[in-house]
């Protein structure tokens, strides 16, 4: 992806960053979840989002960290709505047309600007949506290119390959994949907190936020299965058929934490999804254990840590994470 200028040399109207946009058009049920404060069209394929990050939340602030930082998953969350909305500003997609992840690369290269210090972070992204119209207008394979600024400092990029499909379309696809209805998020049993990771372990604080049971370490490996709290909201804000990608990359994240013992940050992603993650069928993950390699003297030790979910036996997602400790000037 080539980098791209300041998006405020992209046009002379500042973005406004004093409220949120309309919930519904980046697909969430409340207000609280939602981060984008505003969408401007620069071209039929670009846009220039503005993006609030909240100081606190209880999802994605709950870390153990020494220096809070913005959560890299925070901001990959942002830049999903900031898709989904500037695709409906930019490319006519009717709002409530849902957005299929098949794959997705996030990279925060500085993750040291991303310091909390008691106020919201403001940034800004330019969006570049790929993809060609079929006959009837519509856009069905596409992807979306992000470069995510900090004031005019670039701070990461985020590229993602989706698949536009109406709400009908969804669900009967649904429907013939696994020749039954779906069962909902909503109707989730709370995990036994008796199997539950340690949240330290995890990296996490509080229990709610845990999203593996049994994490077992055996021959350079660590397994465990995927069982989110389905009363977290950070996690579904509103009511899912199928584990979402999100809550899957999460559970990536803490199984990466959990087989290395350092202080380290996730700062990127890199996901392939080959199928519906079902919710009526367990799902683990496994990834092996290590340590950071170094770098050169003084600078940040780092890990990829590849990371694999299946489900009766099938492959449903890859995703690598990518660990880094993060040194402060």
């Amino acid at each position: 992806m080539q980098a791209e200028a300041s998006p405020e040399a992209l046009t002379d109207q500042p973005l406004l960053f004093s409220r949120t946009v309309d919930r519904q058009m980046i697909h969430r049920a409340a207000v609280s979840e939602v981060f984008v404060t505003d969408v401007r069209a620069v071209t039929d394929r670009l846009c220039r989002v503005g993006v609030q990050l909240p100081c606190s939340h209880s999802y994605y602030s709950d870390h153990c960290q020494d220096v809070p930082l913005a959560d890299v998953l925070l901001v990959l969350e942002a830049c999903r709505q900031a898709a989904i909305g500037g695709a409906h500003v930019v490319t006519g997609i009717p709002v409530g047309e849902s957005m299929l992840v098949n794959r997705f690369e996030i990279t925060v290269g500085r993750p040291e600007l991303l310091r909390l210090d008691g106020d919201p972070l403001d940034l800004t992204l330019s969006t570049r949506y790929l993809g060609e119209p079929r006959r009837s207008g519509r856009v069905r394979n596409g992807g979306v290119e992000q470069n995510v600024f900090l004031g005019d400092v670039e701070i990461g990029r985020h590229t993602m390959d989706v698949t536009f499909v109406r709400g009908s379309q969804h669900a009967a696809l649904r429907r013939v994949q696994r020749g039954s209805e779906p069962p909902s998020t909503r109707d989730l049993d709370v995990p036994d907190p008796s199997g539950q990771a340690s949240p330290l372990r995890v990296g996490r604080l509080h229990p709610h936020n845990v999203v593996l049971t049994d994490p077992v370490e055996r021959d350079g490996l660590i397994g465990a299965r995927v069982t989110p709290h389905p009363g977290n909201r950070g996690l579904f804000d509103h009511a899912y058929d199928h584990l979402p990608a999100m809550t899957l990359t999460e559970a990536a994240r803490q199984i990466a934490l959990a087989g290395h013992r350092e202080c380290l940050h996730a700062a990127g992603f890199r996901a392939v999804f080959h199928r519906f993650a079902e919710l009526d069928a367990p799902v683990t993950v496994t990834a092996p254990t290590g340590a950071s390699r170094p770098g050169p003297a003084g600078a940040p030790r780092h890990v990829e840590v590849p990371c694999l979910f299946e489900q009766d036996g099938e492959l449903v997602a890859e995703i690598t994470v990518t660990l880094t400790t993060v040194e402060f000037p």
